[in-house]
C-alpha cells in the first residue's frame, strides 16, 4: 500500500491507531570548515619570467592562452632593446608619414592611450581601483594597433627597413625563449596561493583528519610544508565540482548520507547553494562531514576557511518514531487497510526529538 494522508498508523505497543498528517519540520546547524576545490596545480619548469593573458577568475575553454612563460637564459636586456628600437621606429614613422591619411586615427588612438596611461597611474597610486595587468594588456594593444597604422601609413626608406629587420631579429629571439601555456581542459583559472591546495584536494578527503581541519582553522597549519616543491604558475579549478569538510562537536542525524541540504557562507546570503552530505568520519569525540557542491564555485575561487549554516527542509508524514517498526531488514510503519493491518516500508527524512517525518519508498 502507498502512504496517503488518511492512512491509520497503527502503533503495536498501544494498540491504537491514529491519522498520519503532513508535516514539515526545518533543520538548521552552524558550523567551521574547509573549502575544498577540485582542481590541477600547474608550474612552468625552467622558466623564470611569466606574462599573464588571462585574468584572475577568468572562465577558460580547453586551448585558452593562460599565459606566455621565458626561459630562464631568456635576457631582460633583449625585451630593452626590443622596446627601445620600437620607440625610435615609432618617432621615425611618425615624421615619414603621409599627412592627413592617419591623422584622425592617431588622433584618436592617442587620446586612448593618454587616457589608460592616467589610469594606470591612478591605480599604481591608489587612487582608484583596478586592474595593473588588465590595463597593461589594454594599452599593450592600443600601441600596437597605433605602430599598425603608422607602418602601412610611413614611407619605408633603407633606415626604415634596417630598423625593421632589426626589430624582426630581436622578436624571433625573444620568441624563442617564449612558450605560451594553454588551458588543458574547461575551467575558471586563478594565479592565487594559499599553500594548503596539494592537502586539500578531493582525491585526499577520506585521508583528511579532524586535527587537520583544526590546524588550518587555527592557523597552526604549516603552509610551507604542504607546498609544492616549486611554486605553482597557476591552478585550473573545475567549476562545478568542490567540498567543504565541516567539523562537528557531535553527530548529527539530519546529515544521513546523500541528503540534500542548503549551505549559506558567512560572506552574505548571495552566497547560498545546495549540497548533499557524501561522507562521514567519527574521530576523537569530533564528527568530520563532507558535502558535494555542482554549482558555479566562482565566488568562492579565493576561499579556504569558511563559517556556513546548513538547514533543510523536511515535507513528508509526520509519526511519532515508536511507529517506526523492522521488518525484513526494513524500516516501515504498520497501517490499517480494509480493516487489516499491513506493513509500508518507509523512508525516514528526519528523526526530531520523539518525531519522525517520512515519505513512502519509491514515493
Amino acid at each position: 500500500g502507498v502512504l496517503v494522508l488518511s492512512l491509520l498508523l497503527m502503533v503495536l505497543l498501544r494498540k491504537k491507531t491514529f491519522t498520519a498528517e503532513r508535516d514539515t519540520v526545518n533543520f538548521s546547524v552552524a558550523g567551521q570548515g574547509v573549502l575544498i576545490r577540485s582542481e590541477r596545480l600547474y608550474s612552468a619548469e625552467g622558466y623564470g619570467r611569466a606574462e599573464y593573458i588571462a585574468q584572475e577568475g577568468q572562465v577558460l575553454s580547453a586551448g585558452s592562452p593562460i599565459a606566455d612563460v621565458y626561459s630562464n637564459d631568456y635576457s631582460d636586456k633583449d625585451y630593452a632593446a626590443l622596446k627601445e628600437l620600437q620607440e625610435k621606429i615609432l618617432d621615425y614613422q611618425q615624421n615619414n608619414a603621409q599627412s592627413g591619411i592617419i591623422d584622425e586615427d592617431m588622433v584618436a588612438l592617442n587620446k586612448q592611450i593618454a587616457a589608460k596611461t592616467d589610469e594606470i597611474r591612478a591605480v599604481i597610486t591608489g587612487a582608484q581601483a583596478g586592474s595593473l595587468d588588465q590595463l597593461q594588456r589594454d594599452i599593450r594593444l592600443l600601441m600596437e594597433e597605433r605602430a599598425d597604422i603608422l607602418r602601412r601609413a610611413a614611407k619605408e626608406d633603407s633606415q626604415l627597413s634596417a630598423f625593421y629587420a632589426q626589430e624582426q631579429t630581436l622578436i624571433t629571439k625573444i620568441q624563442n625563449y617564449k612558450r605560451t601555456l594553454v588551458a588543458e581542459s574547461d575551467g575558471v583559472v586563478s594565479f592565487y596561493f594559499d599553500g594548503t591546495e596539494t592537502l586539500l584536494t578531493p582525491e585526499n578527503m577520506e585521508l583528511l583528519t579532524v586535527k587537520n581541519i583544526n590546524n588550518i582553522l587555527n592557523g597552526t597549519f604549516s603552509y610551507e610544508s604542504a607546498a609544492a616543491q616549486s611554486k605553482p604558475l597557476y591552478r585550473l579549478v573545475d567549476r562545478n565540482e568542490w567540498y567543504v569538510a565541516l567539523v562537528m562537536d557531535k553527530e548529527v542525524t539530519e546529515f544521513a548520507q546523500d541528503t540534500a541540504v542548503t549551505v549559506t557562507f558567512s560572506f552574505g546570503a548571495d552566497y547560498t547553494y545546495t549540497a548533499s552530505v557524501v561522507g562521514h568520519v567519527s574521530e576523537s569525540g569530533k564528527e568530520l562531514y563532507f558535502f558535494r557542491f555542482s554549482e558555479d564555485v566562482d565566488k568562492l575561487l579565493r576561499a579556504r576557511q569558511v563559517s556556513v549554516e546548513v538547514s533543510a527542509r523536511y515535507v513528508g508524514i509526520r509519526v511519532p518514531v515508536s511507529a517506526l517498526k523492522e521488518k525484513d531488514g526494513q524500516t516501515g510503519v504498520y497501517y490499517v487497510h480494509e480493516g487489516k493491518k499491513e506493513f509500508a516500508p518507509v523512508e525516514v527524512l528526519i528523526r526530531q526529538d520523539k518525531i519522525a517525518i517520512l515519505r513512502a519508498v519509491g514515493a
